[in-house]
């Protein structure tokens, strides 16, 4: 079981930071691909840019924490 649910976090991990391409348009959007970039809280307030480096940031953060966790369980 600790086997599955370690392989599932670092799935989930690695998936984290596909959102992070997206958010510093690495690659170009398309519609298939989950997320268009844009905050409904923070791209009206802050601009594009700053939302897209918080997000970039804040998936870094969460895909680290994923990936450290697995570690942690293993």
């Amino acid at each position: 079981m600790k086997t599955f649910v370690g392989v599932f976090l670092i799935i989930h991990g690695i998936l984290h930071f596909w959102y992070v391409t997206i958010s510093l348009r690495w690659i170009e959007y398309k519609s298939w691909m989950g997320w268009s970039g844009e905050s409904w809280l923070l791209t009206s307030r802050l601009g594009d840019g700053v939302a897209r480096n918080i997000a970039a940031v804040l998936y870094s953060l969460a895909a680290i924490g994923f990936l450290a966790s697995v570690a942690g369980l293993l």
